[in-house]
Order: C-alpha cells, then sequence, then structure tokens
C-alpha cells in the first residue's frame, strides 16, 4: 500500500472516495489505485483473449477506462499489465517480451504474446495453490 494525498480519488473509480491508506501503485496506469480496482485489473486482463463484455465480467468498466486513460488498445494494455504482472510473480518474462515496445507490436501478434503470459500465470498460481 502507498500513501497518497487527503481526498484523492482513484482514476478508476473517481466516484467515491476511499481510505487514504488503501492505494496501490499501478504501472500500468502510471498513478495510484484503490486496492478494490487491483483485483478489477486483474480479473479484467488475466484469462481473457479479448476485451470482456459486461455479460461475462461486471467490471468491464474499469478496462474501458484503463484503454481511455492509456490510449493503449485492450491488447497493448493487456500486454503491458501482464508482462509487469507475470514478472512480478515469476521475476522474469521471455527475452523477447522484456523491452518489447507496444508501438511496433500489431494486436495479432500481442493477442499471441498475452496468450502465453495467461498461460504462465496459469501455471504460476497452480504452483502456488497447493
Amino acid at each position: 500500500m502507498i500513501s497518497v494525498p487527503k481526498g484523492y480519488r482513484c482514476p478508476l473509480c473517481p466516484e467515491h472516495q476511499d481510505d487514504e491508506d488503501d492505494f496501490c501503485w499501478s504501472d500500468l496506469l502510471q498513478a495510484p489505485v484503490c486496492h478494490s480496482c487491483t483485483y478489477e485489473i486483474v480479473n479484467g486482463f488475466e484469462g481473457w483473449s479479448e476485451a470482456p463484455t459486461p455479460d461475462q465480467y461486471n467490471h468491464t468498466e474499469s478496462i474501458t477506462r484503463i484503454m481511455e486513460l492509456t490510449g493503449l488498445t485492450f491488447q497493448q494494455a493487456k500486454f503491458k499489465f501482464m508482462r509487469r504482472h507475470v514478472s512480478d510473480w515469476a521475476g522474469t518474462v521471455p527475452e523477447e517480451m522484456q523491452a518489447a515496445d507496444l508501438s511496433l507490436l500489431t494486436d495479432d501478434q500481442l493477442k499471441e504474446w498475452n496468450a502465453i503470459l495467461d498461460a504462465a500465470m496459469l501455471q504460476l498460481r497452480s504452483q502456488a495453490d497447493p
């Protein structure tokens, strides 16, 4: 958790006020987000090959807001998030992904890499859960 100024609001859910001590840094947004939204980010990217619809995931507005705030496509935002997420869990990601420039990759290329990162994260989670 990180400290934020009094009155700071999460960029993903600015309609309500969170406790000042309930925020985490988001590398994806380059800003603090509330603890609850960190779960929405994980659940909105991990395991999805395309942006989930409201019928599939009840917090799609968080993913849509991320794309609006960052100017990234779903595949770009997912790759940026998943690359960091897998690295945090495993300590590394495949070498060709480490310094990949999102602007040089198509969404089709990123979709393939995102599938690799999803599989890696699934394996990491299965190893962590006895």
